[in-house]
């Protein structure tokens, strides 16, 4: 099958069909449109019926996925960005509904790599997913997977992805706008693996927020697991400034971390000089 010509209608076994009475829409192509090859000079016939619908509106969640895999490949991500700003892909959460599969099928959306071929009576939960798209845009962007994933609402990747990309200030901000309650120590850790400087910049905001239940035990124990003695102790030098009587046995192990590590040192002390209290 050679390319389509943007100027005639696609061949069958293609049709458009609006999916939504909002006007998104619906593609419901044969295999056959999926894989056939592109005609010399040509783009692809898929990429071509893609753009067509592109003409006509959003691409609902499927059609948004399976655009971006040959976009990708193709190592074109900057289209993908300038759709996702134009707001003709689909980026954010949806649910899962039920598909049915045949040539008397309902205008619904349907994945590209699933056959028309399939009895009427089949019935598929088909998961619509914006988070997948996200997925596969990360592969070779996360800049541009986490604004996916902020459209979706996608929490716990949003998060991944601030951390992935070092921006550490913006996970605070970000849950709190969001009422998100983030797992802190499983958080620092993944932090602490990349940046052990960062986890304790961000560990020492978390202990001065407020709003934020914060173990400073946990936190200890993050850093102390991952070798990272100095941030131990920095983190919990300002944590314990205070010299609160209940912070008593945090105080103790401050000291005795230090000086099984560097007996040769008289132990930690505090900004004003003093000796931590055991």
């Amino acid at each position: 099958m050679g390319a389509p010509d943007a100027r005639r209608p696609l061949p069958a076994p293609c049709c458009l069909v609006p999916a939504t009475p909002d006007g998104a829409l619906s593609l419901r192509p044969h295999g056959a449109l999926q894989a056939a090859p592109p005609a010399p000079g040509q783009p692809s016939p898929i990429l071509t019926y893609f753009g067509m619908l592109l003409e006509k509106g959003k691409l609902n969640a499927f059609e948004s996925l399976e655009l971006a895999k040959p976009v990708i490949q193709q190592g074109k991500q900057a289209l993908l960005q300038k759709w996702i700003s134009e707001e003709k892909l689909e980026c954010t959460e949806a649910r899962a509904r039920p598909c049915l599969l045949g040539p008397e099928a309902p205008p619904v959306p349907i994945p590209l790599h699933l056959s028309l071929s399939h009895p009427a009576s089949a019935c598929l939960a088909l998961p619509l997913s914006s988070q997948e798209l996200g997925d596969h845009i990360k592969v070779v962007d996360a800049q541009l997977a986490l604004s996916v994933y902020l459209r979706a609402t996608a929490n716990a990747k949003v998060i991944q992805c601030f951390v992935e990309t070092g921006q550490f200030d913006k996970i605070m901000v970000y849950c709190q706008k969001v009422n998100y309650q983030a797992d802190w120590g499983l958080l620092l850790t993944n932090i602490v693996r990349v940046n052990p400087q960062g986890a304790l910049d961000f560990a020492q905001k978390l202990a001065s927020a407020n709003g934020v239940s914060l173990d400073f035990g946990v936190v200890t124990d993050v850093f102390m697991q991952h070798n990272c003695l100095q941030q131990a102790t920095s983190f919990l030098l300002d944590a314990l400034k205070g010299d609160k009587p209940e912070e008593g046995p945090l105080q103790t192990r401050l000291l005795e971390m230090n000086l099984m590590t560097a007996p040769q040192v008289g132990g930690p002390t505090t900004p004003h000089g003093r000796g931590i209290s055991r």
